[in-house]
């Protein structure tokens, strides 16, 4: 397969993608996904993505300690998909603490949902609300969400579509400690302790 110099994955012709690749149904939190390994692993740190090559403080404090942010089972679970879980698509801290911050990371990949809970609720005031479920209990909470990537308006890697596959987004609100925390050091979230 030849690749592009622009740093986009070079596709296989639309009719290949889906047709003869492995799609093993793996689970990710209470999800199961038909997953597309190798279009998948194309998916991952594309160029022009918030997150490619971005050196901002929490994206390097990500790098330094998704290993031990993300518990770990999910962690596995999401290698196996295949996710690079050191570089996400999208990264941000929405409410920063002293030892770290608490942060929403997006992953992508190729395949389908087959089950898991609606990531969609009606709300009389509102509308529809996207809903993050548990993947983790404390100390270690973890909200996630996995739907598919037509249904956000976050930005998304290069994928041509197909019907075999839809371009899926794997969406993690947790805290991530800063590299030198005690948080960081022993897996835990500072503010899930008592007083």
């Amino acid at each position: 397969m030849r690749r592009r110099h622009s740093g986009m994955p070079s596709w296989p012709g639309r009719a290949d993608i889906g047709a003869t690749r492995q799609r093993p149904t793996l689970a990710v939190g209470p999800w199961k996904i038909a997953v597309d390994l190798a279009a998948s692993r194309l998916l991952q740190n594309q160029a022009g993505m918030p997150a490619y090559a971005c050196s901002c403080l929490w994206c390097t404090n990500w790098l330094l300690t998704c290993a031990t942010a993300v518990p770990d089972k999910l962690y596995h679970q999401l290698c196996r998909l295949p996710i690079n879980v050191s570089r996400p698509s999208d990264l941000y801290a929405y409410e920063a603490h002293d030892d770290g911050a608490h942060c929403r990371v997006i992953y992508h990949l190729a395949g389908k949902i087959l089950s898991g809970p609606d990531a969609w609720r009606g709300d009389a005031g509102v509308g529809k609300v996207l809903v993050y479920s548990a993947a983790a209990a404390a100390p270690h909470q973890v909200g996630m969400v996995v739907v598919p990537s037509r249904q956000t308006f976050d930005a998304r890697p290069q994928y041509p579509a197909h019907e075999d596959n839809e371009l899926l987004q794997i969406d993690l609100r947790l805290f991530v400690p800063h590299p030198d925390s005690a948080a960081a050091k022993t897996k835990t979230n500072p503010l899930d302790q008592p007083p």
